[in-house]
């Protein structure tokens, strides 16, 4: 991405930002009418993307405590590995409404302190009766 590319994405982050409880909500960020007027269309599920957003994060709100990719396409989590390093104070995390069909994808998550992961409507959240089978 172009330093400017760059520029406006972390601008479009911005707007997205709530200091007041320290989250940062990406849902359905591909379709940000702010990002798009900048001819941005970010696709969460390609790393080229999520390592920029990842990056922004990391050097400008490593206290975020909630992220939301909700509606994402996300198909898998690899993307997210090394979070607990990078930021430490992350205790939700929102993947809802992607494309998770295994448990395995969770892996990702490991050594992360969360008091919240949200997974509803992943097609992995189908295979169980009860959500206490992936929710441990």
């Amino acid at each position: 991405m172009t330093p400017e590319k760059l520029e406006a994405l972390k601008t479009g982050m911005s707007n997205r930002y709530d200091p007041s409880t320290k989250s940062l909500d990406l849902g359905d960020i591909y379709n940000d009418k702010g990002l798009q007027q900048e001819k941005l269309y970010i696709e969460l599920h390609k790393a080229v993307y999520m390592d920029a957003v990842l990056k922004i994060i990391v050097e400008n709100i490593p206290e975020i405590q909630s992220l939301s990719v909700s509606k994402c396409v996300l198909y898998s989590l690899k993307t997210l590995e090394g979070l607990a390093e990078k930021l430490p104070n992350l205790k939700i995390i929102d993947v809802t409404h992607n494309k998770l069909k295994r448990v395995k994808e969770l892996e990702c998550l490991k050594g992360l302190k969360l008091e919240e992961l949200k997974l509803e409507g992943n097609p992995l959240c189908d295979f169980y009766k009860d959500k206490t089978d992936y929710v441990r």
